[in-house]
């Protein structure tokens, strides 16, 4: 395979004047060509966004994106290329940017790509995803996830971890809660919250945004059914690799003007004229056609006197939602865990790893930092993926928070559950042995397994393998 000619730069402005529109498309190709292409060459484009009212909006960036794409299609239009291939995507900031005279609110909205010819494919050769499309994302040959709560499977930009404002603050609002209301669907809610922490769908009816720990969504087809500040679906395993969301941890909700965390139950059940006695658990309140409800957590102050109540969470919940659910999303089958295996062998062996050759479709994804993907299986796989190859896969104890469907994890004959005494013959004798981890070193993957105690035995519980 070809690997190019010289890189050119070329800006907006002049490219977009110097083709005409006469000229047929060229495709974007979301796939490498199975054969041995010619690339053309290759080029470098960016559009340049300036902040309205110090924030970048995502209308400017879907121009800015498309603006640079017309002018790679006028690039190879210009040159006789036969297909593009999007290499890179990027929004740089002023900080980033060394050109000191485009202004602080300026930013640049930059793809790389590749011109080429195109050739007969051979069949013996891998379908290889291109490393961005036209979309700006990154291609990813399991497409969406079929369920009627569809997460689009690509790589968040940059720009995307911009949150807006949240203004809104008061929990009963018969118009919005935090400038989302009931009946709104995900893509709906994310164009106003922005990008969630995690996105899952729960079951094929039921769909869950989280936005960092502390602010819950619920879908039933695709309609929002419900907002909560604590989470009841996911495992704590599970929710503490998920990043904090700094404007809901910290949201001073409030009820009526009261301030919901800080005032005592009684104070609030009085203020809200709600029937309370000593030791209730949980407050409700019919809000129009929905309910709210107020957790209460007790405490013993240092006079030992009664104990003190506190709200420790609240929930909304539509009319509309339906009955929890009957079950989560059908947990993977043994023969999922003997794939990935097989793969981390395969790239033992010095074969790349890429997240096209996981062909089972995930159930969800969250987000830590841009760059990074990861794909979340259940009932207790997560795919860690940078750009181009797989860097992690971890085995958790469960994703949920319900054993519903559950089949513990495998890794070759290790088994979710088995106890040490059991693991340890199954190891290689290189394997170095801490108080509750063991870690097993490859020639290009290290995996780290973790025990818990039960009733005086050491079971295996979950384990992460690091691939390099």
């Amino acid at each position: 395979m070809s690997t190019g000619s010289t890189h050119h730069r070329f800006w907006i402005a002049a490219l977009l004047l110097s083709v005409s529109s006469t000229l047929s498309a060229v495709e974007f190709l979301d796939y490498y060509p199975r054969c041995d292409y010619r690339v053309i060459d290759s080029v470098n484009v960016k559009r340049k966004m300036l902040m309205e009212n110090a924030k970048l909006t995502e209308e400017q960036r879907n121009i800015a994106r498309e603006k640079v794409l017309e002018a790679i299609r006028n690039m190879a239009n210009e040159r006789a290329a036969q297909g593009i291939i999007l290499t890179a995507s990027r929004i740089i900031s002023p900080s980033q940017n060394a050109n000191s005279r485009i202004g602080p609110d300026a930013f640049f909205y930059e793809m790389d790509a590749q011109l080429i010819t195109l050739c007969d494919e051979n069949e013996e050769l891998d379908l290889v995803a291109a490393p961005v499309t036209a979309s700006g994302g990154k291609a990813v040959s399991l497409g969406k996830i079929g369920l009627a709560f569809e997460i689009e499977l690509t790589l968040p930009e940059k720009a995307r971890f911009d949150y807006p404002d949240i203004d809104s603050a008061e929990l009963i609002s018969t118009t919005d809660i935090a400038g989302v209301h009931f009946g709104d669907t995900p893509k709906q809610v994310k164009a106003k919250l922005g990008q969630p922490s995690v996105e899952l769908a729960l079951s094929a009816k039921e769909g869950l945004l989280g936005f960092g720990r502390s602010l819950w969504l619920l879908f039933q087809d695709s309609r929002l059914v419900e907002i909560a500040s604590q989470n009841r679906w996911l495992s704590t395993e599970f929710v503490n690799l998920l990043n904090f969301d700094q404007r809901f941890d910290e949201h001073p909700w409030t009820v009526e003007g009261q301030r919901l965390y800080d005032a005592p139950v009684e104070q609030l059940a009085a203020h809200l004229s709600i029937p309370f006695e000593q030791g209730q658990q949980r407050l409700q309140r019919s809000v129009g056609q929905a309910q709210l409800y107020l957790d209460v957590e007790y405490f013993l102050d240092h006079s030992g006197g009664d104990a003190n109540g506190i709200v420790k969470s609240f929930s909304i919940q539509h009319a509309s939602l339906e009955s929890t659910l009957t079950s989560f999303t059908k947990t993977v089958t043994p023969d999922f865990f003997g794939l990935l295996y097989e793969l981390v062998i395969r790239h033992e062996q010095g074969l790349p790893l890429t997240p096209e050759d996981i062909k089972t479709a995930p159930i969800g994804q969250y987000f830590t930092e841009p760059g990074k993907r990861h794909w979340i299986y259940p009932n207790h796989v997560i795919i860690e993926a940078d750009t181009y190859a797989i860097s992690h896969v971890r085995l958790l104890s469960s994703i949920y928070t319900s054993s519903q469907n559950h089949v513990g994890w495998r890794w070759g004959e290790l088994k979710q559950g088995m106890a040490l005494d059991n693991v340890r013959p199954l190891l290689p004798d290189n394997h170095f042995e801490l108080f509750d981890e063991i870690e097993v070193n490859g020639a290009h993957y290290l995996q780290k397994l973790f025990f818990y105690e039960e009733k005086g035995d050491t079971l295996l519980s979950s384990s992460t393998i690091q691939l390099f």
